[in-house]
């Protein structure tokens, strides 16, 4: 019960960690990864690199929050 409580928790919290860095990145149109800014201007292809791996964090997330939240309710 409390490792099903646990692996929602993570789950939600990674994706909402990843909903976090998409919302940065489009909004401000750059985004900064261990102090290196990637930008859709000067480094295009780094920054679309970094968006999509966000997204698959994202969803990746989303799988594990909502496995965790099935088995609790199960």
């Amino acid at each position: 019960m409390f490792g099903n409580l646990l692996l929602a928790l993570v789950g939600l919290g990674l994706a909402a960690f990843m909903v976090n860095r998409l919302y940065v990145g489009i909004g401000e149109r750059q985004i900064k990864v261990k102090g290196i800014t990637y930008s859709r201007s000067s480094t295009p292809i780094m920054y679309w690199i970094v968006m999509a791996m966000a997204v698959f964090g994202l969803c990746f997330g989303l799988l594990i929050g909502s496995a965790g939240a099935m088995l609790l309710l199960q």
